[in-house]
């Protein structure tokens, strides 16, 4: 006669909670599989080169474009003085560069480029040299009036800073769009193409810090 209580019997060579140990194991094959199946989308394409205008450092030298190559950058294109906006872009500039320095992310640095967007043109040198005294200035050589010396070029620093500044001349901000990109941030890659341009928002520095990664990664 069969006793009631009796464990129910298992069969042979089955351990127990087995269906426990297979659960396990597909969570750790999947983790282990994960980078394999993760899709890197490809780097954006090259839409031209970083406009060859003279860019001067916060010392008051020009900035050497040679020093440029060899980096991918973030480029914020930004209005003097200022203002909330500007400051709002700021501290997500400083949140990106906490951010590639925390994640140990090389070759990616930033660059906030300021003009002053409200200065006037220039005027263009007249071709009559001034008489103060009323009457007409005798010509020659020695009264030809000398154009200003162009600040000096800073050496080619191979390991530019994580962040730098640079100023902007208004009369180059054509160069880089006009008065529309103001406020709006460039990739430029370690060849100087340029690589599109982005919000200023949340989400578009989400997508350049992103963007940044894909156009260092296809570096050879």
């Amino acid at each position: 006669m069969t006793d009631a209580s009796a464990p129910e019997a298992r069969a042979p060579g089955l351990p127990r909670f087995t269906f426990l140990w297979v659960f396990l194991a597909g969570i750790v094959m999947l983790t282990l599989l994960r980078p394999c199946l993760r899709r890197v989308p490809a780097p954006p394409p090259v839409q031209g080169a970083f406009p060859a205008v003279r860019l001067i450092g916060s010392d008051g030298s020009a900035i050497d474009h040679a020093a440029l190559l060899g980096s991918v950058w973030v480029v914020s294109i930004e209005s003097v003085p200022c203002l909330e906006a500007c400051a709002e872009r700021h501290g997500r500039m400083l949140e990106l560069k906490d951010a590639l320095t925390g994640f140990h992310l090389g070759g990616i640095r930033l660059m906030s480029l300021e003009v002053d967007a409200g200065r006037p043109a220039a005027p263009e040198a007249s071709m009559e040299p001034e008489d103060p005294g009323g009457e007409s200035a005798p010509s020659g050589p020695d009264q030809a009036p000398k154009p200003a010396p162009p600040p000096p070029a800073g050496p080619a620093d191979p390991a530019p800073p994580l962040w730098i500044a640079a100023r902007l001349d208004p009369d180059d901000l054509e160069a880089f769009g006009g008065l529309s990109h103001l406020g709006r941030l460039l990739l430029v890659d370690a060849a100087g193409g340029l690589r599109g341009w982005y919000g200023a928002d949340q989400d578009g520095f989400n997508e350049i810090y992103n963007r940044a990664q894909h156009v260092r990664g296809s570096i050879p």
